[in-house]
């Protein structure tokens, strides 16, 4: 059992590195994606909805990619968004088994253990990292600017 134990332990920390690494190799390229993203929405929605009146069939093919980048996007990253989540559920799970063990001995050092490994997600360039709200906070800049820019023009 205290084998388990320590090889759960020795694969959250692996876990941890591994997206640490990640985040040294891909950080950037995520900022890049999520800004090209944000722009293309809301070009696509800003000129689709222009264009709705004039042009019906220029604006619906505009406002379909709208959605479709959108879509993408919250789809593509889904995961990414829950992965803090998963390691605190992951360490939670070896602390709980750690205290339903005939041999009470180690929990301490197990506990040590456990809270020494960093719940680290996935980043967004160098500042920021993916979290479960990114998606409402995403869609609703989205439709903020969205709005402001048909207001302004």
């Amino acid at each position: 059992m205290k084998d388990n134990i320590n090889s759960a332990i020795e694969a959250a920390r692996c876990v941890q590195l591994n997206i640490q690494l990640y985040n040294q190799s891909f950080a950037p390229e995520h900022h890049l994606i999520k800004l090209s993203v944000i722009t293309a929405s809301l070009f696509c929605f800003f000129c689709g909805f222009k264009l709705i009146n004039t042009s019906p069939e220029d604006a619906i093919p505009l406002l379909f990619c709208a959605t479709e980048v959108t879509v993408i996007f919250i789809l593509l990253f889904d995961k990414a968004f829950g992965i803090p989540d998963m390691m605190g559920e992951l360490k939670e799970t070896i602390l709980m088994i750690s205290i339903h063990r005939k041999d009470k001995r180690g929990h301490g050092l197990i506990t040590k253990q456990v809270k020494a490994i960093r719940n680290t997600g996935i980043k967004v360039g160098c500042f920021h990292t993916f979290e479960r709200t990114t998606t409402p906070k995403f869609l609703h800049f989205v439709i903020t600017s969205l709005g402001t820019l048909l207001i302004g023009f």
